[in-house]
C-alpha cells in the first residue's frame, strides 16, 4: 500500500511541465542494435508455448522464390509439431535468419488480472502505442499493442468476448532485425484490419484478423499498401464499417512531409491512392469515417510544418487550415464525426505549458468551424475521441494538477448538447507518451485502453465501472467498495461497501502522505450492502483514499478529490 502512496506523492510534487517531459525514463525511438535470430526466438518458446503456437513468418518484397519456399517449408513442420527440425532448418537459411515471426495461439486463455477497478489486458510491457477497436455485430472488442523487448519490437493483438472484463491474446508478431514507430486498427466486415510500417518504416503494410474469435487471416497474410521509397512518419486507419462496408482507408505522413491516401476496395483485395496535393504534414495524425448525412466523408487531422492544426476530408478533397498549434514534438490530434458534425481535439499551450485541451467543431461537415475548450489544469497530455452511432461523442485524456497529479480522465456530450462533468477513469497513473484509445462498446457504454506509470502495462476501464465492476464473480471479487462520486466539492462523501461473507472490517479515510484522517466503519457486518457518509468540512482540499480492509486480509481502494 505505502509504495503506491509514495509513487503519488512523488509525482505531485514534480513542477507539471517538467513532468510533461520527464515522467517516461526511456527515448521514444532508440537506435536499433542486431536482433535476435527468427531460430532463436523459436527456440526459446518454453514446450507449453510450442505446443500452442502456429507460426507464420513474414519476408521482405524482395525475397526470392527460394526462401520463399523455405519459410513455407519451415511454417509446415513447425505447425506439425516438428519444432527442432524446423528449428534446424530455420538455422540454415541465411535469408530467413531475421525474419519477422508471427504466431497464432491456438487456444487463447481468458483471464483478468484486476487492479483497482480496471481490468489489465495481458502481462506485455513496454508498450508504445495502442490501437482499440469494436466489432459490433459479435460485440467483441479488440487491441492491438505495440511494444520493446530489447531491441525487438513487437505487436499482439487482445480480444474480448464479454465487453472488456476478460481478455485473450490471440496473436503475437515480432518485428526482426527493423523496428516500428506505429500501428492502427479498425473492424472491417468480418475482419479486425492491422496497419503496421515495415522495412524500417519504409512500408505501410496490413494483416487481418477474424472477429469471431482474433485468428490470423492466413491467406491473406500480409499485404503491402504503401511502399514509395520513403519513410513513413506515422499512419491512421479508418472504416466505412458502421454505415454499409465499402473501404477501409489508410493514411500516412511520409518523411517528405506528404500526406498519402489509400483506399480499398470492397473485399480489401486492391488499394488505390490519390496523392493529395499536401506537403506539410508534420506529425499527430488521426483518421475517422463520417457516416452519410448532407455528405459521406472519411476525415483526417495533423500537425502541421508550420505547428498548425489541420483537419483534410475526402469527398471530394477540403482543407481546413483550423488553427495555430504552438511547438511540440509529442503533440497528437484526435478526430471523430458523426453524419454532419467533425470534431478535432488538441493540447493548447499557454505560457509554455499545455493548460488547456481545446478541440474545433463543425455542425455543417466543415462549412464553418467553432472553438471549445475544458477547464484549466496545469498540464494536458494526449487525447482521443470518438463519435459513432447516435450516442454522440465521448472523450478521453489525461491532466496534470499540482496537489494531485496525473489522471485519465473522461468526458461525454450528445451531438449538439454540453459537456458531462470529468470523471476520472485509470485507477493507475497514466503513461502520458502513449495515446489512450476510446471507443463506444455498448449502447450508452465507452471503453477505454490506457497504459500506466511506472509498469508500462495496459489496462481497460468502462464508462459504467465508475465506482468498481458489478459482475463480481466473473473477476473473483469478494467484496465492493463503491464512492459514487469520487469528486467532491463541499457536502459529504458518501462510501457503500458490499460484504459477500459476515466478517470484521474497517473503512478508513487516508490522506496522500499515507496517514490516516478518520475510520468511517468498522467492526463485524453481516453480508449485504453498507452506507456511510462523513461531511469534508474539516478536510482540506486534495486526494485522498478510501480504504476497505476484510477479515481475511483482503484490502481494496478507492481514489477520491475533495475541492473547497
Amino acid at each position: 500500500m505505502k509504495k503506491y502512496v509514495l509513487l503519488f506523492l512523488c509525482l505531485i510534487i514534480t513542477p507539471s511541465l517538467l513532468a510533461l517531459n520527464t515522467q517516461e525514463g526511456l527515448t521514444p525511438w532508440p537506435i536499433i542494435e542486431k536482433s535476435t535470430p527468427a531460430w532463436k526466438i523459436l527456440e526459446n518458446l518454453n514446450p507449453s508455448e510450442k505446443g500452442n503456437a502456429i507460426i507464420e513468418l513474414e519476408l521482405d518484397d524482395k525475397a526470392s522464390e527460394i526462401s520463399t519456399q523455405e519459410a513455407r517449408l519451415i511454417e509446415v513442420k513447425w505447425n506439425e509439431g516438428n519444432y527442432n527440425e524446423a528449428v534446424a532448418l530455420l538455422k540454415e537459411c541465411p535469408d530467413l535468419y531475421y525474419a519477422s515471426i508471427g504466431i497464432q495461439w491456438k487456444k487463447p486463455e481468458f483471464k483478468s488480472v484486476k487492479w483497482e477497478n480496471d481490468v489489465q489486458i495481458g502481462t506485455r510491457d513496454s508498450i508504445i502505442d495502442i490501437a482499440f477497436d469494436v466489432d459490433t455485430v459479435t460485440g467483441h472488442l479488440f487491441t492491438a499493442l505495440l511494444y520493446q523487448t530489447g531491441s525487438v519490437y513487437k505487436f499482439c493483438i487482445n480480444m474480448s468476448t464479454d465487453t472488456g472484463m476478460t481478455w485473450a491474446e490471440t496473436y503475437n508478431w515480432t518485428a526482426n532485425p527493423t523496428y516500428e514507430i506505429d500501428i492502427d486498427a479498425v473492424v472491417y466486415g468480418d475482419y479486425l484490419y492491422l496497419a503496421y510500417t515495415y522495412t524500417n518504416n519504409t512500408q505501410g503494410r496490413m494483416r487481418r484478423f477474424y472477429t469471431s474469435d482474433g485468428t490470423s487471416d492466413g491467406v491473406y497474410g500480409n499485404v503491402t499498401v504503401i511502399d514509395e521509397g520513403t519513410v513513413l512518419r506515422e499512419i491512421a486507419l479508418a472504416s466505412s464499417n458502421d454505415h454499409t462496408p465499402v473501404n477501409v482507408y489508410y493514411f500516412a505522413i511520409m518523411e517528405d512531409d506528404s500526406l498519402r491516401y489509400y483506399y480499398s476496395n470492397s473485399a480489401v483485395s486492391s488499394w488505390y491512392s490519390l496523392k493529395p496535393e499536401i506537403g506539410n504534414a508534420d506529425r499527430g495524425l488521426d483518421a475517422c469515417f463520417d457516416p452519410p448525412g448532407t455528405g459521406s466523408f472519411v476525415w483526417a487531422s495533423y500537425v502541421g510544418t508550420d505547428d498548425s492544426l489541420y483537419a483534410v476530408a475526402r469527398g471530394p478533397w477540403e482543407y481546413y487550415n483550423l488553427y495555430y498549434f504552438g511547438t511540440n514534438s509529442n503533440a497528437k490530434t484526435s478526430i471523430a464525426a458523426y453524419k454532419d458534425t467533425v470534431i478535432v481535439f488538441y493540447p493548447y499551450t499557454i505560457s509554455g505549458a499545455f493548460n488547456y485541451l481545446r478541440y474545433r467543431i463543425s455542425y455543417n461537415n466543415g462549412t464553418d468551424w467553432y472553438t471549445g475548450f475544458f477547464g484549466n489544469a496545469d498540464t494536458i497530455s494526449l487525447v482521443d475521441v470518438t463519435g459513432r452511432h447516435n450516442d454522440g461523442f465521448g472523450v478521453a485524456y489525461s491532466d496534470w494538477t499540482t496537489g494531485i497529479g496525473w489522471r485519465g480522465m473522461f468526458r461525454h456530450r450528445d451531438y449538439e448538447s454540453a459537456w458531462t462533468s470529468p470523471v476520472e477513469f485509470a485507477d493507475n497513473v497514466p503513461r502520458i507518451t502513449v495515446k489512450p484509445e476510446i471507443e463506444r462498446v455498448i449502447s450508452g457504454v465507452y471503453g477505454i485502453v490506457y497504459a500506466m506509470y511506472p509498469g508500462q502495462t495496459v489496462y481497460f476501464d468502462r464508462s459504467d465501472w465508475p465506482s468498481g465492476i458489478d459482475n463480481t464473480e466473473e473477476l473473483d471479487k469478494i467484496n465492493i467498495l463503491n464512492v459514487p462520486n469520487r469528486f467532491i466539492v463541499n457536502g459529504n462523501l458518501k462510501c457503500i461497501y458490499t460484504l459477500k461473507n459476515p466478517g470484521n472490517i474497517k473503512l478508513s479515510i487516508y490522506n496522500i502522505t499515507g496517514q490516516e484522517v478518520k475510520i468511517l466503519d468498522r467492526g463485524i457486518k453481516p453480508a449485504g450492502k453498507h452506507s456511510c457518509e462523513l461531511n469534508i468540512n474539516n478536510l482540506s482540499s486534495g486526494t485522498y483514499f478510501i480504504y476497505l480492509i476484510d477479515s481475511d486480509g483482503g484490502i481494496y481502494k478507492e481514489k477520491v478529490l475533495l475541492l473547497k
